[in-house]
């Protein structure tokens, strides 16, 4: 009797610490790696960041990006096993200035969002993207409206229709850089909840930045410089919005317009024409 609770109570503790063992993995790519079954360790890295994606990459993992030149969009919604990619968390290496991700297809965007809390970047660890300019389709580009707490940080967002462009409540924008777009450098649409914080948007063809429809949401410390509209533009239903510490100087338009925001906060923004 006592041996047979102490094996029962043994298969028990082994079962739990299969299941606590359970970790997310980290998948590699460099631009001299390869594409096979078995590729993501550091010795054997993938080549193409779709692959990883689409064929070593489960929901929660990491995928760590090499310094080089990356052809191609980057679509995270599903991978090839038909599991949601949730959490998934996209990063270079060596930054945003060596790690570069382009498409060259009309009507794709650069890097492409479909699951929510996905993470592209982070300070000192995203990419440059651009060549999404197509008109609709962004260098960073989220659906505004099932993922949630999407968060985009450390990227230069260049050359495309839209720089980045996310939704979803609580998505989070941070230390990002939107550049030569020909619409708006960065916009955050159903954000409710969510934050843009140490942005630059800059000689963007519309406004440098475009909230709509996002309650609460934390506008701070954003600079929007030398875009063909606003510095800034709030419209339909952004209300309580938080502008604190931005500054925009020599757009075409106004410094800061709140249309239809009711119960903003503003406090420590400058605006130069």
């Amino acid at each position: 009797m006592v041996l047979h609770r102490t094996s029962t109570i043994a298969a028990l503790l082994l079962t739990l610490s299969g299941t606590s063992l359970t970790h997310a993995a980290t998948i590699r790519v460099e631009k001299w790696g390869d594409d096979n079954v078995n590729c993501g360790s550091k010795a054997e890295p993938c080549a193409s960041i779709q692959h990883a994606v689409n064929e070593r990459s489960h929901a929660n993992d990491r995928i760590l990006v090499g310094p080089g030149y990356y052809e191609g969009s980057v679509v995270i919604d599903q991978n090839s096993s038909g599991e949601n990619l949730t959490g998934l968390k996209l990063e270079s290496t060596a930054g945003m200035h060596a790690t570069i991700i382009r498409t060259t297809v009309a009507n794709t965007h650069g890097i492409a969002i479909y699951q929510p809390r996905v993470r592209i970047g982070r300070k000192n660890k995203g990419f440059t993207v651009g060549g999404a300019d197509s008109a609709g389709f962004g260098a960073i580009f989220s659906t505004n409206i099932s993922p949630e707490r999407i968060r985009v940080e450390g990227n230069r967002a260049i050359l495309s229709y839209w720089g980045i462009y996310i939704g979803g409540s609580k998505a989070q924008a941070r230390n990002n850089i939107a550049e030569f777009n020909s619409a708006i450098g960065i916009g955050c649409e159903n954000c409710d909840g969510g934050l843009l914080r140490d942005n630059l948007s800059r000689d963007n063809g519309g406004d440098g930045f475009e909230i709509a429809h996002s309650e609460n949401l934390a506008f701070m410390r954003n600079v929007s410089a030398y875009n063909k509209s606003a510095g800034a533009f709030f419209n339909a239903s952004s209300d309580s919005a938080r502008l604190w510490n931005n500054v925009s100087e020599f757009n075409d338009d106004n410094g800061f317009t709140l249309l239809d925001s009711n119960g903003s906060n503003s406090q420590g923004n400058i605006a130069l024409l």
